[in-house]
């Protein structure tokens, strides 16, 4: 995700917008809040964000309840910003 925002955003602006990002995408994806104090409606919203399956992978030893759609999130969004990443990095060396 920072990648991907680093090369998607001019160097002195990344900042400005990668930190609300992150707090917002923790909160709504269960690191700063429990997921189950949502509603199911959020808790539905909540299970796509991009900080979902961290925050349940990460509270899984605590838990005990290991989630395949956690682990199918995190390779999902890895997917998504590393492709991003990739393809605006690409559009950043064909200009120079």
């Amino acid at each position: 995700f920072g990648l991907f925002m680093g090369f998607l955003l001019p160097s002195e602006n990344v900042m400005q917008f990668l930190g609300p990002a992150l707090a917002i995408m923790a909160m709504f994806g269960g690191i700063l809040i429990p997921i189950q104090v949502f509603s199911p409606t959020m808790q539905k919203v909540a299970s796509y964000t991009p900080m979902f399956g961290v925050a349940q992978l990460a509270h899984a030893p605590i838990t005990h309840e290991f989630s395949s759609w956690a682990l199918a999130s995190v390779i999902f969004w890895t997917l998504v910003f590393g492709t991003g990443a990739m393809i605006l990095f690409r559009r950043d060396t064909q200009r120079v």
